[in-house]
């Protein structure tokens, strides 16, 4: 692959390793077997980011389309697409998502100052964020998950 860069997102507990491949799907692995995992299916655009959930349940991912994508890693069934708010936003970049640590939400840097908040559940923007802050390069939780920064 010529210049080729895929995401790649450990598991919080190691034990899980996701990586998009150059076909547009997400491969789970397990990392000290090599074993692949689960494939997962759906994504019409590369990846830009994704990340698994606390519980090793979950992988999301978003494409340079401006859609986020979530899976059941253990079925390797879709549970949803949304398409990303990216109205008014400077730039289309998207940044590494971060899950709640309940695994409840995730939260996303779009253009470098927008934080998006978005329930796993139904896969919905609960809330934004455009505040002047400058460049915003990550996002995270707060242990209770009462606030993101």
């Amino acid at each position: 692959m010529e210049d080729a860069k895929h995401p790649v997102s450990f598991s919080p507990d190691g034990s899980l390793v996701a990586t998009a491949s150059s076909s547009d799907d997400i491969l789970v692995w397990n990392p000290g077997t090599g074993k692949l995992m689960q494939r997962l299916y759906g994504l019409a655009r590369t990846t830009v980011s994704l990340a698994i959930s606390p519980n090793n349940t979950r992988a999301v991912a978003a494409s340079d389309d401006g859609r986020m994508h979530l899976w059941d890693i253990a079925s390797g069934r879709k549970l949803c697409t949304q398409t990303l708010d990216l109205a008014a936003i400077r730039d289309s970049s998207i940044t590494v998502p971060a899950f709640s640590n309940d695994g409840q939400r995730i939260a996303w840097v779009i253009g470098g100052d927008t934080v998006q908040v978005w329930d796993k559940a139904t896969g919905t923007m609960m809330e934004q964020s455009s505040k002047d802050l400058g460049d915003i390069n990550y996002v995270a939780f707060s242990p209770l998950a009462n606030h993101v920064i």
